[in-house]
């Protein structure tokens, strides 16, 4: 009941929170690059041919997966801090 002050100790700084959800977003680069090039491809598309429905979906994805890793980065950021001590 009271591990507010145990866990205090085992916060994790926001430096290693950020490294890890950069590790995590390297880790994701391949598939962050195919969607950036789907996403121009289809900006030309809509810009000389019509609306693109699909543009907005992919740009969802692209912001779901940085969401994700900077999640991630918290959690193991979270887990390294108890481990520490």
């Amino acid at each position: 009941m009271n591990d507010a002050l145990k866990s205090a100790d085992h916060a994790p700084r926001a430096r290693e929170i950020l490294l890890e959800s950069g590790r995590t977003i390297w880790y994701m680069r391949l598939l962050l690059c195919g969607l950036l090039v789907i996403f121009v491809v289809l900006t030309i598309g809509m810009f000389y041919f019509g609306g693109a429905v699909l543009l907005g979906l992919i740009g969802l994805v692209f912001a779901g997966l940085i969401v994700a890793a900077a999640i991630r980065g918290g959690q193991e950021a979270s887990r390294q801090a108890r481990n520490r001590t």
